[in-house]
């Protein structure tokens, strides 16, 4: 699908231009007929999205189906300034290459940014912690996703990989964690859609309704807290309660 919708892009969008024109690092200059980008801009995906690479697996699950929200992903990669037009046209013109995690967790973070922001990108901070009322627990968001990925079994009155929000408050609620953090945790999780939840994401879930984490979800749990551009870059942008903490992360 999301081929499709690049070659439909390519066609409505470039049809009133006859010649594109791409300079490379050296200064050379590349000029491509409609056809002739056309053709670049699908062997740059699937160079890309095809074979063994895994970039084309995030950037699906990042968008949730999405077909325009995975197309405008691809756009950000090309259009990035941490991924270079060298790179690119060498991989338009034939060449092959693979796009490290790191580098396309960074594009993706980054977006048109130097550094990462809480509003920019597609990837967003699991060690988030709401503005008032935080117990101090920076795994509370994580613990959420956690709780969620648990595998429910099937019965009568129970749904495969979901889990109503009364089950999730009351096994966090005995860690320690205030029910009041633990809404606000799901609807930032909703809003992000790295949870799945019955109602609109605006809404604010009710104690029965059904919850289930996102492929997402699994991303950002699972794969990229493995990453110190990742780890590093939401760290700045998360709270810390205890201040004799912040006093020693800020003397390090």
């Amino acid at each position: 699908m999301l081929q499709k919708r690049l070659t439909l892009a390519i066609e409505e969008g470039l049809k009133d231009k006859k010649v594109i024109e791409q300079v490379s690092g050296s200064g050379m200059r590349f000029r491509y007929s409609h056809e002739q980008l056309a053709a670049f801009l699908q062997n740059v995906y699937s160079s890309l999205f095809s074979g063994e690479q895994q970039v084309g697996r995030i950037v699906d699950a990042l968008a949730e189906k999405d077909v325009r929200e995975a197309l405008g992903m691809f756009a950000r990669i090309l259009a990035s300034g941490h991924f270079n037009a060298d790179r690119v046209i060498g991989i338009g013109t034939g060449g092959s290459t693979r796009v490290h995690h790191d580098l396309l967790i960074k594009i993706l973070m980054r977006a048109d940014y130097k550094i990462y922001s809480d509003d920019a990108g597609f990837i967003h901070n699991i060690f988030w912690a709401p503005s008032q009322g935080f117990g101090g627990n920076l795994f509370l968001t994580s613990e959420v996703l956690g709780f969620l990925s648990q595998d429910t079994g099937s019965g009568a009155d129970r749904i495969n990989g979901h889990w109503r929000l009364y089950e999730l408050i009351a096994d966090l609620s005995s860690m320690g964690f205030e029910e009041d953090e633990l809404l606000e945790s799901v609807q930032y999780l909703v809003r992000h859609k790295m949870i799945a939840s019955d109602r609109e994401d605006t809404d604010i879930p009710s104690e029965f309704d059904l919850l289930q984490i996102t492929p997402s979800g699994f991303i950002h749990l699972r794969s990229l807290p493995q990453f110190i551009e990742y780890v590093s870059a939401v760290a700045l942008h998360s709270q810390i309660g205890d201040a004799s903490v912040a006093m020693r992360i800020a003397q390090v």
